[in-house]
């Protein structure tokens, strides 16, 4: 994401038992609450109290949340405590909730008694929460986690990103530069559409694309070989397409773009007499700093980028050039751009193969798509809805250097042609955004915060 989330964490207790617990029972309740935030810290910015044990604390812990901006609340309670504290604490704020069931035992001891029993009673207290929140009439997002175990709390990081992923695309920036291919009605975006989903489209037009690329001249063009030679993309990238990464980084800066869509085929770059290429140098440049960029006027696309990048950490515009009934692999490729964190290799840059323009070929960008678990992910405008489909499996191979583009040999879970009907029937962008690793679960979290329909294949 473009900044690190801030988190609302809310540590729910009760002292109505303390008087029948241990010495050391409300510190050991303190020391959770602490690793708790201590956990979070490492990949969120954390917004904390400390331990909410009556009214008067939840006011306190309100006024504090409120004192900034809160991407996700996570509510981790410590023990079985009143949820209207925890409701109280999350009052007037704006955020996606996620329920943090804290509870840590692994096996109960023989011979338990009443003030044993009541040592780890987190579940409990997640319960009393989660019926509080369908009172609301909000489904609630929970996750079950013991903080000693690693792999456990892997998945409470996952869901919390994935919340502050969807969070981010509610208000996101979207550049538009170029119209898409006539006719190619499933890649399109109303206005209506992005207002529903949160998202404000910017539009280029085409004397803007000319102006900014007549002012990129010869210092514009050594920058951009210089964050080339700092990426450590070998081959050679010509000085038209480096003009024109640098007026579509310069479009993109001025817009504070969080991601976005280019049709070179047509008269924004191919056919325009003054650029005259393709823009897929730029767009992957884009990509490698944090910018997801598709092709084709495909913004849905765009967006399911975005939000594939923010879960999983990379995100590759791809499509299924074609299935080998015989293997059940699938071929996903584009034609020469790409985010390099989806590659194992380093990129090479080289004339593009299959679209050239009024004033030559332009720089394409290729690599094979690292192997080992990933997902696909589409994201469309529905009726009255968007829906958000994924479909999980492997990247087994990548066997063609010669597409001269990013490729690799996509396995479904589930496997055969059943798979591609499935997914089919999902009814997907013709394009899509291929994530690392299988994200399923998280993609779940994020549509339920979009309000989205969430199909997984």
């Amino acid at each position: 994401m473009s900044r690190r989330p801030r988190i609302g964490l809310v540590t729910p207790s009760f002292r109505l038992f303390d008087e029948q617990m241990p010495a050391s029972f409300r510190a050991g309740l303190v020391n959770r609450a602490e690793r708790f935030r201590a956990e979070l810290e490492r990949e969120f910015d954390v917004a904390h109290w400390g331990l909410v044990s009556d009214a008067r604390d939840a006011g306190e812990a309100n006024e504090h949340l409120k004192s900034g901006r809160i991407d996700v609340i996570v509510v981790a309670p410590t023990m079985a405590a009143p949820p209207g504290y925890a409701e109280e604490a999350t009052s007037g704020i704006d955020a996606p909730t996620v329920i943090w069931n804290t509870a840590t035992t692994k096996r109960l001891p023989a011979g338990l008694d009443q003030a044993a029993a009541h040592e780890d009673t987190a579940l409990l207290g997640a319960l009393m929460f989660a019926n509080t929140m369908v009172r609301r009439g909000t489904r609630p997002i929970a996750v079950s986690a013991n903080p000693d175990d690693a792999a456990q709390v892997r998945r409470v990081m996952e869901t919390v990103r994935a919340a502050a992923a969807a969070v981010a695309l509610r208000s996101a920036n979207a550049i538009r530069i170029g119209d898409p291919i006539r006719g190619y009605t499933n890649v399109l975006a109303t206005e209506d559409d992005l207002t529903m989903l949160g998202v404000t489209e910017h539009r280029v037009g085409i004397d803007e694309l000319g102006d900014e690329f007549a002012a990129a001249g010869r210092g514009a063009a050594r920058e951009i070989s210089a964050r080339i030679a700092e990426l450590g993309w070998t081959g050679d990238a010509d000085r038209r397409s480096r003009r024109l990464a640098a007026a579509i980084r310069g479009l993109v800066d001025s817009r504070d773009a969080d991601c976005g869509t280019v049709n070179c085929h047509g008269p924004w770059f191919r056919s325009s007499p003054d650029i005259g290429i393709v823009g897929c140098l730029g767009v992957s440049l884009c990509a490698a700093s944090g910018v997801p960029i598709s092709c084709t006027g495909d913004l849905p696309t765009a967006l399911a980028m975005k939000l594939a990048r923010d879960i999983a950490g990379a995100s590759l515009y791809c499509e299924i050039f074609a299935f080998e009934s015989e293997t059940g692999l699938a071929l996903l490729a584009n034609s020469g751009e790409g985010d390099p964190a989806t590659g194992n290799r380093t990129p090479r840059m080289e004339p593009t193969q299959y679209y050239p323009g009024l004033q030559g070929r332009g720089t394409a960008l290729s690599f094979p798509v690292a192997p080992g678990p990933a997902t696909l992910v589409s994201l469309t405008p529905a009726d009255r809805t968007w829906r958000l489909a994924c479909a999980t499996g492997e990247i087994v191979e990548s066997r063609y250097p010669g597409l001269g583009a990013p490729n690799g040999m996509f396995s479904f879970d589930g496997g055969g042609t059943s798979a591609i009907d499935r997914w089919l029937a999902a009814g997907p962008v013709h394009h899509h955004a291929l994530a690392p690793g299988r994200i399923a679960e998280p993609l779940a979290v994020a549509a339920q915060v979009l309000g989205a329909e969430f199909v997984e294949v």
